[in-house]
């Protein structure tokens, strides 16, 4: 279905669609009117991040009282549901004594309360409106402020009551937190005392320079160790005695031996002396010297030994030997060593000297392997020890953080405890509202209006959708499946006596049935049409109408024409042509009389009436009489054309038994009064009986139904100066053409 099919449902149902549009329209309005005004107030708050202290950095550090959500969603709809709870709410009805609408002695119920109000936050913006609806325009903007100042109030108070927590807080943790940063200071001090400042690269550089110089020092001491002992031997194996005889031997060459080894002995001791005003003993040059000065005493005191046979010689001799250094000149040994002469003397003089380098060179050597020991074993634990030092510094710094951090947030939480500020400002403060957001009338009544449409709309498609008439005549023609061979416009029937075809003959009715005449004519070319039976599914289809007009205009065309009324049960033509029935076709068929002697003639030359006569009780008994097909066959002798108006199918089968004795048969179809199913039955019984029928005519069909295609039956084609009816003006009868033209209009 197209647009101009739905159009034409509404067309058709327009009383219906009128008359709900009417009613539904109309009671939308009066509702609309008595409903009571309702007026809506709203403010705006703007929430804000106060900034309440800055942090060492110079940028805002977070203050207590900021707007955070713990969920994910926005912080303003967690604010708004502040605005929108209980407590809040009760408050404001207390303060304002707001009443129950339903019960004014009492205050109004929270619930309904927020069933007024209306809190929500404006998308990507920090602004959050207040609606409030009430009846009272002035009251709902005093709602709407006292809940703003009601709320402000309490966010203040909030992150004041948020700050002295959190204050507190701060003042029991600042003391352990102090006692926590000193107690790591201490450690990480104590660390650098034991083991000094360690910088990994530095030391390890400096640790493997001084190992690397120790290293190069024992290898030259090493070496010269190893020369001592090999110059030792050499001046053995040359003096050619034990090294006890030799000692021996040089302490009895005046003691030259121990005159060298006195001095020696002194510088070391001069030596000592200078470096233990300058370093402790455990440096390694004064433990050198330490252990110098202990071999040349020993080696000054073995000499001394030998030189007695006893082995012993006194201390005080050694001693004061050394510190007096004064020898008896011209004093001769008394001893019963051999003299030796002055080249063994001097090798002697050098064996004991070369002794006393290796002895010392052996010491150096040993002192030297400790020294680098000791700084290998540093350069082990430097790793370890940096990493000490590391987590020292480390628990310092967080520790210090930590504190300072406290330290900030106590004065912050003051200056915030001083403050009497917070996160929302009133920007739009509630004014009275003029106009009632409900009820809006100009929405309602054109939602009305819309839904009045609606309705009708529905109500005329279920009258389509439910209604089985015939409304088009595509209807009829994709019911029965038979041409349509004419569709006659409606036209109010008056109840007069003669037909529309005489009475307006240039009427777009009397056309159409001029239409409907030449369709049958060229229905068959080779064999005239003579006989049609004329009839329809149910009365009131107009089929007496059709024989007639269809008569009249078959006359007026100069064809000899009779109109038999068959329906003997309800005839009408004697009516349409203002005939009397006392005789007709029944008397014919009785007896009383040839049936030409009931033929009566009209004011229409060429047409000629054979009225139904007396009603008989039986009208099949009659209509399948040998006498009715004798008139029948009689009466193609004297017209050009014969119509036989025949009762309605389903009221009885008289048309069925006519057709038979016809050239075929006419079913008249009425739109709003053929059904769909009657329609269809009647059609299988056509099938089943094998009745020729020459088609079906569309009758009072409604130019609004059918849409653009049939307007010609609503407009004259003819000059209003044409004279109609040979007088110069329209037939004076033609009052039905008037009267549609002024519905039309």
């Amino acid at each position: 279905m197209g647009l101009k099919d739905y159009w034409r449902i509404l067309l058709r149902h327009r009383v219906y669609v009128i008359a709900t549009f009417i009613v539904v329209f109309a009671s939308i309005a009066l509702w609309t009117f008595a409903q009571t005004p309702v007026y809506e107030a709203q403010g705006r708050l703007l929430f804000k991040q106060k900034q309440t202290a800055i942090s060492a950095s110079g940028a805002a550090s977070r203050s207590s009282g900021q707007l955070d959500s713990v969920a994910f969603g926005s912080p303003l709809d967690t604010q708004a549901e502040i605005i929108r709870s209980r407590s809040v709410v009760e408050t404001i009805i207390k303060r304002l004594g707001l009443k129950d609408p339903a019960n004014p002695k009492d205050l109004i119920d929270p619930d309904d309360f927020l069933k007024l109000l209306k809190v929500e936050a404006l998308r990507r913006t920090d602004f959050l409106t207040i609606k409030y609806r009430d009846s009272d325009p002035r009251l709902a903007a005093q709602v709407v402020n006292a809940l703003a100042q009601e709320y402000m109030v309490r966010n203040v108070l909030d992150n004041r009551s948020e700050a002295a927590s959190i204050r507190k807080f701060v003042e029991v943790q600042l003391p352990a937190m102090e006692k926590q940063l000193r107690a790591a200071e201490h450690k990480l001090r104590l660390f650098k005392e034991k083991y000094g400042s360690i910088i990994l690269r530095e030391e390890q550089a400096t640790a493997i320079r001084v190992l690397a110089d120790f290293k190069s020092q024992q290898a030259q001491a090493q070496i010269s160790l190893e020369a001592s002992e090999s110059h030792t031997k050499a001046l053995a194996d040359r003096v050619g005695m034990s090294e006890k005889d030799a000692m021996i031997a040089g302490a009895l060459m005046k003691t030259d031996g121990i005159k060298d080894l006195r001095k020696d002995l002194l510088d070391v001791e001069s030596r000592l002396a200078v470096l233990r005003s300058q370093y402790q003993d455990s440096y390694p040059e004064v433990s050198q010297m330490i252990r110098k000065r202990a071999a040349l005493r020993s080696v000054l005191q073995g000499q001394v030994n030998r030189f007695f046979q006893n082995g012993q010689s006194q201390s005080s001799l050694l001693d004061s030997t050394v510190a007096g250094g004064a020898e008896v000149v011209g004093q001769q040994p008394q001893d019963n060593f051999p003299r030796i002469d002055a080249v063994r003397q001097e090798l002697i003089r050098d064996f004991v000297f070369a002794k006393v380098e290796e002895l010392t060179a052996r010491t150096r050597l040993e002192a030297l392997n400790t020294v680098t020991q000791g700084y290998a074993n540093r350069v082990a634990d430097l790793p370890r020890l940096e990493e000490a030092q590391t987590q020292l510094e480390r628990s310092v710094a967080a520790t210090q953080e930590a504190y300072g951090l406290l330290d900030r947030k106590y004065y912050e939480t003051r200056i915030i405890e001083a403050q009497n500020i917070g996160n929302a400002e009133l920007i739009d403060q509630a004014i009275a509202p003029i106009e009632p957001i409900w009820p809006r009338k100009t929405l309602s009544l054109a939602i009305g209006a819309v839904l009045a449409f609606i309705l009708g709309a529905a109500v005329a498609f279920v009258r389509e959708f439910t209604n089985d008439s015939i409304q088009t005549v595509e209807d009829a023609q994709e019911v029965l499946g038979l041409p349509v061979l004419g569709t006659i416009p409606d036209f109010s029937d008056q109840e007069n006596t003669i037909p529309i075809a005489l009475q307006d003959p240039l009427s777009p009715v009397s056309e159409a049935y001029r239409s409907l005449r030449t369709n049958i004519k060229f229905l068959s070319t080779e064999k005239p049409i003579q006989v049609i039976v004329v009839c329809s599914a149910v009365p009131q289809e107009g089929k007496s109408t059709t024989s007639s007009n269809l008569a009249a205009v078959s006359a007026q065309s100069g064809v000899r024409v009779l109109i038999i009324d068959a329906d003997l049960r309800k005839p009408r033509q004697h009516r349409i042509w203002n005939m009397t029935n006392g005789r007709g076709l029944t008397s014919g068929l009785v007896g009383e009389g040839e049936w030409q002697q009931h033929v009566q003639s009209t004011s229409q030359d060429n047409l000629s009436i054979l009225t139904s006569g007396p009603l008989p009780p039986n009208p099949v008994a009659l209509l399948e009489s040998k006498k009715m097909a004798a008139l029948v066959e009689e009466a193609r002798q004297h017209f050009d054309l014969v119509v036989i108006d025949a009762p309605p199918l389903t009221a009885a089968t008289d048309g069925l038994v006519l057709s038979s004795l016809c050239d075929g048969l006419l079913l008249i179809v009425r739109p709003n009064i053929a059904n769909k199913r009657v329609l269809a039955k009647i059609k299988q019984d056509f099938k089943q009986s094998r009745i020729k029928v020459l088609g079906q005519v569309v009758n009072g069909v409604i130019a609004a139904n059918e849409g653009f295609s049939y307007y010609l039956y609503n407009n004259r084609y003819t000059s209003e100066e044409s004279p109609v009816n040979g007088n110069g003006k329209a037939p004076a009868d033609s009052k039905w053409f008037k009267k549609s033209a002024k519905e039309r209009s």
